[in-house]
């Protein structure tokens, strides 16, 4: 498309710089209906065709061209058969299985530290609450709901103990992995 109607634009444009006529070109190829386009589209597939099939005559004829020759050098010289530096390695299929392992074990620990943490606001708001009402019971003077509050508070911290020794394992276990 670029090719066929640069002469064109340039003309209408007239001394207009690369990037005036690559602007312009843009323009009319977003202005352009998906019939149009897809004509244009058919044209470079064509084209494509045509073009690798001239080269490979040619390579048949004069070998790989420069380009193709110090291509295929540093490929050899990397140790690789064309996959670039910055390609990421493919992982085996042990490789895959050993990651997906990982990632559930990752998704149970944190799992588990996610419900400790429940637990954990859980408790801190039985304790708050608990306090509340002994500040109550002590300004009723009752010594009985005193001593059921200060066994549930026991009991409580109980629950605070083990749920923070749960939670530095939970976090423990989500470190590792």
């Amino acid at each position: 498309f670029s090719q066929a109607t640069r002469p064109e634009v340039r003309e209408e444009l007239g001394g207009a710089s690369v990037a005036e006529l690559g602007k312009a070109l843009g323009e009319r190829w977003r202005a352009m209906g998906d019939e149009e386009k897809a004509s244009w589209a058919d044209k470079a597939a064509a084209e494509k065709v045509r073009f690798e099939a001239e080269l490979k005559v040619y390579n048949e004829e004069h070998g790989d061209t420069v380009a193709q020759a110090r291509a295929k050098e540093r490929a050899e010289k990397r140790g690789q058969s064309g996959r670039s530096r910055s390609a990421p390695r493919r992982r085996s299929k042990e490789e895959v299985a050993a990651i997906e392992a990982i990632k559930a074990k990752l998704e149970k620990a944190n799992g588990k530290l996610e419900e400790a943490k429940r637990r954990e606001a859980k408790n801190i708001k039985t304790l708050s609450k608990l306090g509340a009402k002994r500040a109550a019971a002590q300004e009723a003077d009752d010594s009985a709901l005193l001593a059921q509050i200060d066994q549930l508070e026991g009991i409580e911290r109980k629950e605070a103990a083990a749920i923070q020794e749960e939670l530095e394992a939970a976090r423990g276990r989500v470190q590792k992995y």
